[in-house]
């Protein structure tokens, strides 16, 4: 694990991340929000 690596791949727009669940090839994608810590501290401040 080279944490400077992995830093700078995480600040890209865009990341592939791969799973292997043994059950052959497929291909998705997957659109994601935006789950950085303000958004996270933000939503954690009030119930619903």
């Amino acid at each position: 694990y080279d944490e400077e690596k992995a830093s700078a791949y995480m600040k890209r727009d865009e990341l592939v991340i791969g799973v292997d669940l043994g059950l052959g090839r497929a291909a998705r994608t997957v659109w994601t929000c935006d789950l950085t810590h303000r958004y996270i501290d933000i939503n954690a401040d009030y119930r619903s």
